[in-house]
């Protein structure tokens, strides 16, 4: 089990680090992708996940593209949580099919990159007094849009992923602290969004969003997974699902 532990920190660190080392050494981010999407790809099989093989070669002929390579891994690590309560199949567009306590539904994965943001609040709190607290995750001086609404643009800029006449959840696997706490946020900024819909609109076939936050991340407790409905959604998720989901506390 130390093993299986120690194995799942270092991925995170390759996770993390790629985004530090893309800019300033290809050589090592290439080499380093190259390992994540081996230790990824081994996973999955061993957890028992569908499709696998036709996964592996989409990640592996886009592997000149680091920030795809991003997304796709995002992608295994969203499979790898759902594999301990059920069972995936990889797919594309939208990414998964999960069936969990007999219920079956779409998942799109989105990845977010740690932003400059987590930077300053780091630095922030490192120099503040003792005791005296910080303010941490406003991304409106730097993106110009509060995390909440980073969330719901990114659910609305997926419609076109969303199935109809099934349960569609949107997944979100972030490296940045600044959207911690705000999954909830998110679905009810997109809810208020979708109000204005049509009835027969893409957009109100999505059921809910999680948020998968950073395991290395400086904020957080045992749990770092995050699940919240959307308001007026075409088909309604059945509360076995909801309950399946929301249970769900590490990723």
């Amino acid at each position: 089990m130390q093993v299986i532990d120690a194995a799942v920190h270092w991925a995170e660190r390759i996770m993390q680090k790629i985004d530090n080392e893309i800019d300033t050494s290809e050589q090592c981010a290439n080499l380093m992708l190259a390992k994540a999407i081996d230790y990824y790809v081994m996973r999955l099989r061993a957890a028992g996940g569908l499709n696998v093989d036709a996964y592996e070669k989409t990640v592996r002929n886009n592997s000149g593209n680091a920030s795809q390579v991003l997304n796709f891994l995002s992608e295994a690590i969203t499979a790898l949580m759902f594999l301990e309560h059920g069972d995936v199949l990889m797919r594309d567009k939208p990414d998964l099919f999960v069936t969990l306590r007999g219920e079956s539904f779409y998942a799109e994965v989105k990845h977010f990159n740690r932003k400059e943001q987590d930077d300053l609040d780091e630095q922030a709190e490192r120099n503040a007094p003792e005791f005296e607290l910080v303010r941490v995750g406003d991304t409106v001086p730097k993106e110009g849009k509060t995390p909440w609404r980073q969330i719901a643009e990114v659910a609305i800029s997926k419609e076109s992923c969303y199935i109809k006449g099934a349960i569609n959840v949107l997944v979100i696997h972030s490296d940045s602290d600044a959207l911690y706490g705000m999954c909830e946020s998110g679905a009810n900024e997109f809810s208020d969004d979708m109000k204005s819909t049509p009835p027969d609109s893409p957009l109100r076939r999505l059921n809910g969003i999680m948020l998968i936050n950073c395991l290395m991340g400086s904020r957080g407790g045992p749990s770092n997974v995050e699940f919240a409905v959307t308001k007026y959604p075409w088909q309604q998720m059945s509360f076995r699902l909801f309950q399946a989901l929301a249970e769900i506390r590490t990723g």
